[in-house]
């Protein structure tokens, strides 16, 4: 059909059958408003959190077989500092959540960052940036030996699982 060729229908309801279109039409538009918010939620869950089972899955085995490795940690060597103080280098998780629950039945994250603290002998708290690792580099082997009388210094082998989350509040 053109644009000429076009007339003008005009239909005639009951009134019972318009207010069941103009409920239809309400239900529509709160369905399409549904289906909008889960779109972007998914697109921020797809953009800040982890959610591919098959990842999740791989995360939970590798923490499963070497959890006790991955505290013991690394020692690490930051050349921007030029001072000779260990420190210890750990990173928070602020997660805020709304009582709503997503498809797989977990709360909905509303809000996610990581804050990354050093701590040092003295247990003195700094802020240490955004990726502060990002600059680190492995010890060398002359550098092992430097650093192993560090290793089992009390203020390293203190319960820190136990004291971070204080920290954090």
């Amino acid at each position: 059909m053109t644009a000429d060729t076009m007339q003008e229908l005009t239909i005639t309801l009951p009134d019972h059958k318009i207010e069941y279109l103009e409920t239809m039409s309400e239900y529509i538009a709160e369905t399409i408003s549904e289906i909008i918010d889960e779109l972007v939620y998914n697109h921020f869950i797809r953009h800040f959190e982890i959610v591919s089972p098959l990842l999740n899955s791989t995360i939970d085995l590798i923490l499963e077989r070497h959890g006790e490795l991955m505290k013991r940690g690394a020692v690490l060597v930051d050349e921007n500092d030029p001072s000779e103080t260990p420190r210890m280098l750990f990173y928070l998780e602020h997660v805020v959540q709304d009582g709503r629950r997503n498809r797989i039945g977990d709360l909905l994250t509303i809000s996610k960052r990581l804050q990354f603290v050093e701590v040092g002998p003295d247990n003195s708290f700094r802020d240490a940036g955004s990726a502060p690792y990002l600059d680190y580099r492995p010890l060398t082997e002359s550098e092992q030996v430097l650093i192993e009388s560090e290793i089992d210094a009390d203020w390293i082998c203190r319960d820190w699982d136990a004291v971070m989350p204080i920290v954090a509040l």
